[in-house]
């Protein structure tokens, strides 16, 4: 995830967090560039991925990737992760569209039957998205 703002002065501040941080982490650093600044910033308290620069895919595979690398996960479990870290309810069926893709890709890997599935981070896809976050 990435947060970027500028100073009054023109500097450009950008914060980028290798692993998902939690709703008030983000508050706090908004208000801390809000102080800098002198102006006002828009704060997580109206975060949602829809103001965000990082799309639903990018916040789903951080979540994901944060939560759940090791383990077997729902896509229950991946909304109840979104709602609590940003608040906004993302529609099942997108969840759904989302992990399927990366199903397709080889990343995850889908046991179970339909309506039950539980899915896990493949070998590949660890390596993926380690490479990914390394190079972030």
């Amino acid at each position: 995830m990435k947060v970027e703002s500028y100073l009054d002065d023109g500097t450009k501040i950008s914060i980028i967090f290798n692993n998902t941080p939690k709703k008030e982490k983000i508050e706090k650093i908004m208000d801390l560039i809000e102080l800098m600044s002198n102006t006002e910033v828009e704060t997580t308290s109206n975060f949602n991925y829809k103001n965000s620069t990082t799309s639903i895919l990018d916040l789903l595979i951080n979540t994901v990737y944060d939560k759940y690398r090791y383990n077997y996960f729902t896509i229950g479990n991946v909304m109840t992760c979104l709602i609590d870290y940003y608040g906004d309810n993302i529609h099942k069926s997108t969840i759904a569209t989302y992990l399927t893709r990366l199903v397709d890709q080889k990343l995850l890997i889908r046991v179970g039957k339909r309506g039950s599935y539980k899915y896990k981070i493949t070998q590949y896809g660890l390596n993926q998205l380690y490479i990914n976050e390394k190079s972030i």
